[in-house]
């Protein structure tokens, strides 16, 4: 595993991390002067280099002049010549994708340029872009090991946030969107795909898991992890008296690990309820009632423009708030410690009948959780035992 969990549990990668027959690197030429006098010194001939090594001298030569060497190769240079291999990273110019040896089944061409900063670590951007592989995106991977990766979404905002996440962490800009019947589409650079398989081993819908370095970050990287995922996958229904978030997945597993992490955020949520679509087993839950969907809108929310507006509806047009099982005899204990202790008080804030509040009164009241105390205008005055 390439992954580095850190004190801090987050994570962090390497330039030599990655795997080294994957990638050419390009290096600045003082280093690469560097490189070569310590060779001439050293070992004196360059065909004994060649030889040491294993490599073609026109290739070699090729390589001094561009500058770029085959990871695998450089590293090679680096421990003949005794130099420390943490000087790649710091003379980075650019990073592409390409084997070497080079395998015709897997193409002779090398990739786009990216020229990221090491180390990566874990950052709101960068789980924002694993959120999305998890969602609308996909990193699919043929059997000669030649990998893609794009990332489909038809709202223009979110594939504009997408964009500056790439570039804020691989920094790489060139993009060009493309459509694909009808659903616009970012290709992203095959090292940027290599780079995060080392992160996440497996993005396909029906295998993935919420990372654990995400269920071990701190809240706003939870958040943000959540806000991209819910971006993509989640339908929002406002259409009174209908209200609610739902999410649907062929994965019923992820669906447990994101309502953990709701939940977190004191966000329940209904069980994962299984339902076959077209043949398809799809898995889905929802989130319901008015103080579950305010806490989403307050704590994680929507960057999509239109979730995030049907959202904001249903907090400003609840109708009769609806609680969520629990939440009736929590708000009224916790109304009972602010001093809001009789049942007039009580209905008035709860916006429910005299007879609801009698019977949840009644009922606390026989779990001995709370108990009467003095009348006051007519009113019972409760207390918490």
């Amino acid at each position: 595993m390439a992954i580095t969990q850190v004190a801090n549990k987050e994570v962090k990668i390497n330039l030599l991390d990655l795997p080294l027959e994957r990638f050419y690197v390009k290096i600045n030429e003082d280093l690469s002067n560097k490189i070569l006098l310590r060779l001439k010194k050293k070992i004196g001939s360059l065909s004994t280099v060649y030889k040491k090594i294993g490599i073609n001298s026109l290739l070699y030569y090729s390589w001094i002049n561009k500058k770029e060497y085959p990871l695998s190769v450089l590293v090679k240079l680096f421990e003949l010549v005794d130099l420390k291999k943490e000087e790649i990273q710091d003379n980075l110019i650019c990073l592409r994708s390409g084997y070497y040896p080079p395998r015709r089944c897997a193409g002779g061409n090398l990739s786009q340029p990216i020229n990221p900063k090491f180390p990566i670590e874990l950052s709101k951007e960068l789980a924002r872009i694993l959120a999305h592989f998890f969602g609308d995106g996909c990193v699919s991977i043929d059997k000669h090991g030649y990998i893609t990766a794009a990332y489909y979404n038809q709202n223009k905002e979110l594939r504009d946030q997408f964009k500056m996440d790439i570039n804020s962490v691989f920094r790489f800009n060139n993009f060009v969107e493309k459509i694909n019947k009808q659903t616009e589409y970012i290709p992203i650079p095959t090292p940027i795909a290599v780079i995060l398989l080392q992160i996440v081993k497996d993005f396909r819908s029906n295998k993935s898991e919420v990372p654990t370095f995400i269920k071990n970050s701190e809240k706003g990287i939870k958040k943000e992890f959540l806000s991209s995922f819910f971006d993509d996958e989640a339908y929002v229904r406002f259409c009174p008296p209908s209200r609610y978030i739902e999410i649907a997945t062929n994965n019923k597993f992820f669906l447990e690990e994101l309502r953990i992490l709701l939940k977190e955020f004191d966000i329940d949520t209904k069980d994962v309820t299984h339902k076959t679509i077209r043949g398809f087993d799809i898995y889905t839950f929802y989130i319901r009632h008015y103080e579950n969907l305010k806490k989403f809108c307050e704590k994680i929310n929507f960057y999509h423009p239109k979730k995030k507006d049907k959202l904001k509806k249903i907090v400003n047009n609840p109708g009769r708030k609806s609680y969520a099982h629990g939440e009736t005899e929590k708000r009224i204990l916790s109304l009972i410690s602010e001093g809001h202790s009789s049942k007039q008080e009580i209905k008035e804030k709860l916006k429910r009948k005299e007879s609801t509040v009698n019977y949840w009164l009644n009922k606390l009241n026989a779990k001995g959780k709370i108990k009467k105390g003095r009348e006051m205008n007519g009113n019972m005055i409760w207390s918490l035992k």
